[in-house]
């Protein structure tokens, strides 16, 4: 529905189940050291993270393309 109705470009490559996603001691979603992991750098959890083990779940999606057996073409 999103692909026809917006746009392709709206609609994730993967989408992934996880066991645990990383919070601060406030409560909220720790989105760009998800993202910074993913992309390939190297993150050491701050104190804020109420739950860092689970920061270490996401560095296996660091060579997805790879692993899934696709090749990465940059779209712009």
């Amino acid at each position: 529905a999103i692909r026809t109705s917006l746009s392709p470009r709206h609609v994730p490559a993967y989408v992934f189940d996880t066991t645990d996603i990383p919070y601060t001691v406030n409560g909220k979603k720790i989105e760009i050291a998800v993202k910074q992991i993913v992309s390939g750098s190297d993150l050491k959890p701050s104190g804020t993270v109420a739950n860092p083990e689970s920061l270490e779940l996401y560095y296996k999606y660091r060579d997805i393309e790879s692993l899934m057996g696709m090749k990465t073409i940059a779209k712009l």
